[in-house]
């Protein structure tokens, strides 16, 4: 199987929330896919954010938007355990939508978790995401390589 449908597999099963299904395609990873794994999960949680609130180039961040998704996130996942950082995941969304100094406040696992929870948040609670998920990794991809390639 080539490097890419590998991660094509591993991230559709991510936002399925397919955790057995994404851990045996991670078990085919060398050490330059975990990389790879993330930069596909930042980048596929930055096309479920523009999904819910539009372009991030163009539309800027929609704060009441914002404030809902952040109460169906809160009430959604208030039981669970370990608990989640639901201020995390907010610097997250503003970070990814211009305020880039929040990122820095986040490290590397808390970031993989917000991405992670933005995105399978999106496909179970948006079915037209789940539907055009493929074409959600397609242009994941395309934003990978203008990270790399510019």
């Amino acid at each position: 199987m080539s490097k890419e449908r590998l991660h094509r597999f591993h991230i559709t099963a991510l936002a399925r929330g397919e955790g057995e299904r994404a851990a045996q395609f991670r078990e085919q990873f060398d050490k330059s896919d975990a990389t790879t794994a993330r930069l596909y999960l930042q980048a596929a949680s930055i096309v479920a954010l523009a999904h819910r609130f539009g372009d991030i180039e163009r539309t800027g961040l929609d704060w009441d938007g914002l404030d809902r998704l952040m109460a169906e996130i809160r009430s959604g996942y208030r039981h669970a355990e370990p608990p989640m950082d639901f201020f995390a995941v907010e610097a997250y969304i503003r970070a990814v939508y211009g305020e880039e100094h929040l990122m820095e406040l986040l490290d590397g696992g808390q970031q993989t978790a917000c991405a992670n929870l933005l995105l399978t948040w999106q496909v179970r609670h948006e079915p037209e995401f789940k539907t055009n998920l493929d074409e959600a990794i397609t242009k994941a991809q395309n934003i990978i390589a203008t990270w790399l390639y510019n």
